[in-house]
């Protein structure tokens, strides 16, 4: 065969051999393109659906946190009904009429003193009530002092030098410890007890 004829049938050889190379590429190409166009919708789909968790995630964490914004508002509300009970009782306790106040004041000092050999601290705006003699001459210290005999204690009550920090109530002064029973402190021992009772008495109906 001629040198001619061998390097024709080479060159037929690699036009055809190019022709099916390029035909698989081409065949592999249209696959390929198939496969990312598949691949492509699944990931797509895959992220549509990861988002719209996401989304429903997020309503119902704000839905969450409307719910929970709400609790605390009508909680806040709440607190304050509760608040202005208590504040009203305190402001009913500071304007008792005189034979009142001195009534709760005798009950107080009667069951708090151990003794009755205690100095008593008041307001200095109260000091009066105590030291002043009434119209049939007597101090109300003095009274204090008769009824806590009559309760089998010893009646020899005296007058602190010191006027108490507090708006209403006494401290009765003992060698070992204070008996805080400023009215204030009363209160707040009264709404530790109480609370969840005024509570339940103003909302319940709201159940």
């Amino acid at each position: 065969m001629s040198s001619t004829k061998i390097t024709s049938k080479i060159i037929e050889k690699a036009e055809k051999n190019a022709s099916e190379i390029l035909e698989n590429a081409q065949k592999q190409a249209i696959v390929n393109k198939k496969q990312i166009k598949e691949q492509s919708k699944k990931q797509l789909a895959e992220i549509k659906e990861q988002t719209d968790k996401d989304i429903e995630a997020i309503k119902h964490k704000n839905e969450l946190m409307l719910r929970l914004e709400s609790r605390k508002k009508v909680l806040a509300t709440k607190r304050k009904v509760i608040d202005l009970v208590y504040d009203a009782a305190e402001k009913e306790l500071s304007q008792l009429d005189e034979s009142k106040w001195q009534s709760l004041i005798t009950r107080i000092v009667v069951n708090a003193s151990e003794t009755g050999t205690e100095k008593l601290r008041v307001p200095h705006k109260d000091r009066a009530k105590y030291e002043q003699a009434g119209p049939d001459g007597k101090t109300f210290l003095a009274s204090l002092n008769d009824a806590l005999i009559k309760s089998g204690k010893k009646g020899q009550l005296t007058m602190d030098a010191e006027d108490g920090k507090f708006d209403g109530g006494l401290v009765l002064i003992q060698e070992n410890a204070d008996i805080n029973a400023s009215f204030d402190y009363i209160l707040n021992m009264i709404r530790e007890d109480s609370e969840n009772e005024v509570a339940s008495v103003l909302f319940d109906k709201e159940g």
